[in-house]
């Protein structure tokens, strides 16, 4: 389902929103997902839910991401909505 986002506040709620449930699977509910936290290290998404969290991305800002793009979305969850938000200003 496309959402309108514009804003940066909006496009980190909502990648939040998609991490959740994620999160919740693999690190538990008490993992915080916070700006500064690092998806694999400290919310522990890895391999295939990586590839979740692409396609999920993808779905939800009607985006296309790269394959260049995984080292970002292995990095923080602020990396992630930077990356997201440059996709979406993009098109």
């Amino acid at each position: 389902m496309e959402h309108a986002v514009a804003t940066r506040t909006e496009i980190e709620a909502e990648v939040i929103n998609i991490l959740q449930p994620l999160v919740s699977e693999e690190a538990g509910d008490n993992a915080e997902i916070t700006e500064s936290a690092h998806i694999v290290d400290d919310l522990n998404i890895h391999s295939i839910r990586l590839v979740d969290l692409v396609i999920e991305l993808e779905d939800a800002f009607n985006i296309k991401l790269k394959d260049s793009d995984m080292k970002t979305l292995m990095g923080t969850v602020g990396n992630v909505v930077d990356l997201v938000s440059a996709r979406i200003s993009a098109k």
